[in-house]
């Protein structure tokens, strides 16, 4: 089940310019999926609350836009960069072309993310 619309996923196009990419968008309902997926995985072991949440539905649709908008092939040099022995190398994943969660997202999605979880464990002392 997705948690976002493919007209979600236009207004998210359309909120970062790329009109024409959201006149003709291609189907999206398996990249919807695919990062709706990545955000319940983010909020593990929190369930997603039903209903969803805007801020939710909307993390999923900006997703869902960023991979669309993402050039067909990742360069070597988008990895890391070398000049004069000094270098840079871009975080894990930076460099996918499959949907990925900012760091803006994750704080998008905090409040819908348990802290802190806690089991219950037996001991044979207890009993």
């Amino acid at each position: 089940m997705s948690y976002a619309t493919a007209d979600e996923v236009k207004a998210a196009l359309r909120a970062i310019g790329r009109d024409e990419l959201a006149d003709d968008l291609p189907p999206v309902d398996a990249l919807l999926d695919e990062a709706s997926d990545l955000i319940a995985g983010h909020l593990w072991p929190s369930a997603v609350p039903t209903p969803i949440p805007g801020p939710i539905t909307r993390a999923v649709a900006a997703v869902a836009a960023t991979v669309l908008t993402r050039p067909p092939q990742v360069l070597p040099e988008t990895h890391s960069l070398q000049a004069d022995g000094f270098g840079i190398t871009f975080a894990p994943g930076a460099g996918s072309l499959g949907p990925y969660l900012t760091t803006a997202l994750k704080a998008r999605l905090r409040p819908y993310r348990a802290a802190m979880t806690s089991v219950e464990m037996g001991s044979e002392r207890t009993r």
